[in-house]
């Protein structure tokens, strides 16, 4: 099984880095000029052609006090936002319910996001080639595309220590029935 982890953010820069796997060593693909190049991701997808795509981004928390309910989309001081879907993709089950058992063994923060809309680089990645199964783990981060974020440094510690536990336990995930 091929596991490639996708980058993205909003700078201009395209890096491919090595990343150590147990046991062996496997491309880190870094994709950082954000969801607006599509076609980038795209085509670094289909060059490395993983089985699984697990994308480490940022997502908005509209968490201020004239929001109510879903609207909020995600919070800040609330952990890791693992999503289900988005405006462009729907992520593997499989992928979401392991990534959420992962943190409940770990006692890791983790939220869902509880309004489907925006969307990152996985929608490109998932219909690459004959297909490609994506997870997204993201940061809550306020006013995400302007000059200034705001987000807190326990929701990234905690996508961090998600994404080590990942790493170690993707290889054992069963595919999609």
């Amino acid at each position: 099984m091929t596991i490639y982890q996708f980058l993205t953010g909003s700078h201009d820069e395209d890096v491919i880095m090595s990343l150590t796997m147990p046991g062996e060593t496997k491309p880190f693909t870094k994709v950082t000029k954000g969801v607006a190049d599509y076609l980038d991701v795209s085509v670094a997808a289909r060059t490395v052609d993983p089985d699984i795509a697990v994308i480490f981004e940022a997502t908005t928390a509209a968490d201020l006090p004239d929001s109510h309910g879903a609207e909020r989309v995600c919070e800040l001081g609330k952990g890791a936002v693992i999503s289900f879907m988005d405006g462009r993709t729907v992520y593997d089950k499989t992928l979401y319910d392991h990534a959420v058992h992962v943190c409940e063994e770990n006692h890791i923060a983790w939220q869902t996001k509880t309004k489907i809309a925006g969307g990152n680089d996985a929608g490109a990645i998932q219909n690459a080639g004959s297909g490609v199964r994506v997870l997204a783990v993201s940061v809550p981060c306020r006013y995400l595309h302007a000059p200034v974020s705001v987000v807190r440094i326990s929701d990234m510690e905690a996508c961090e220590k998600l994404a080590e536990l990942l790493l170690l336990t993707l290889q054992d995930v069963e595919d999609t029935p």
